[in-house]
């Protein structure tokens, strides 16, 4: 886009209607989409089908047949595991989150609450899932210390961890152009520090540390290409820039500043393209599965 108001014009239509958004984002996507691990078209199927099936064959969550799920969001994953559990608590922090909880499962119920004071008696869930959302609460250590608190013993742990999209190409030139464009500090200060994030790494040392035995690890991965600059700046418009990066729902900022941080990807991505001739986008995901141990 050649100028500001231009930017800006854009910006407020995709303010405008979030459903529009999402299916720009979506289509785009599914266009450029030349790899999907297990032909998953994204994290979230791949990871339930795969929580299902250990779900399903646990003697030991069997006996108890409830599940946690810490951050739930919307309730999405619970929604996909319907058939897997007896009962389901899902918490999250986000009255907005939890307002977009399905309300007609008897099953499944949601709860407004903080991961590192979980308010349940030790031992009550015979699982828990923890999706894309230990490296946003600054104290991962602490969190998964209260999940084992609540899990009974050899109680299942699913975790989805985002760190591999972290490292990729938008996620990279996003998070720089967001310091770059003077965001506020609240955009930060509840994510953990890079050093300190749980990937794929260092998940198992991370979760052992903690009282867990990992039993499995799951790797899936997307590549978006080729993308031209004004399709990478689309995906990123109507996804990264609204959905993947905490407070970015709640439109408090100025227009101004989105403007800004608008042109700052334009300018890096282009000097992407520049240097490396193709745009390709690698985001995925790791699943780790542990139990806690005795």
């Amino acid at each position: 886009m050649n100028n500001s108001i231009e930017i800006s014009q854009y910006l407020k239509q995709l303010w405008a209607n979030p459903e529009a958004r999402q299916k720009r984002h979506l289509d785009l996507r599914t266009a450029r989409t030349i790899s999907l691990t297990d032909n998953y078209p994204d994290t979230a199927s791949w990871a339930a089908a795969n929580i299902a099936t250990q779900l399903q064959e646990s003697t030991n969550f069997k006996a108890n047949g409830c599940l946690l799920d810490v951050g739930c969001g919307s309730g999405l994953y619970l929604n996909l595991l319907d058939g897997s559990y007896k009962f389901a608590v899902g918490m999250d922090k986000s009255p907005a989150a939890l307002a977009q909880f399905p309300g007609n499962s008897e099953k499944a119920q949601p709860l407004r609450g903080d991961i590192l004071n979980l308010p349940f008696a030790p031992e009550t869930f015979g699982a828990a899932m923890a999706n894309r959302m230990l490296n946003l609460t600054g104290a991962i250590q602490r969190a998964l210390n209260e999940i084992r608190r609540v899990l009974v013993t050899q109680g299942l742990l699913f975790i989805v961890t985002a760190e591999r999209e972290e490292g990729a190409t938008l996620r990279k030139a996003h998070e720089a152009a967001l310091i770059e464009s003077g965001f506020p500090e609240r955009f930060y200060t509840r994510s953990s520090p890079p050093d300190q994030r749980l990937g794929r790494e260092n998940g198992e040392r991370w979760l052992r540390e903690a009282g867990f035995e990992v039993r499995q690890i799951l790797d899936y991965e997307r590549v978006i290409a080729p993308l031209s600059l004004a399709e990478a700046l689309e995906l990123y418009a109507t996804g990264l820039l609204f959905q993947r990066s905490l407070g970015f729902d709640e439109p408090g900022i100025e227009p101004e500043r989105w403007t800004k941080l608008y042109q700052a990807m334009e300018a890096r991505l282009a000097a992407l393209l520049e240097l490396e001739g193709k745009l390709e986008i690698r985001d995925g995901a790791t699943l780790f599965t542990a139990y806690k141990s005795l």
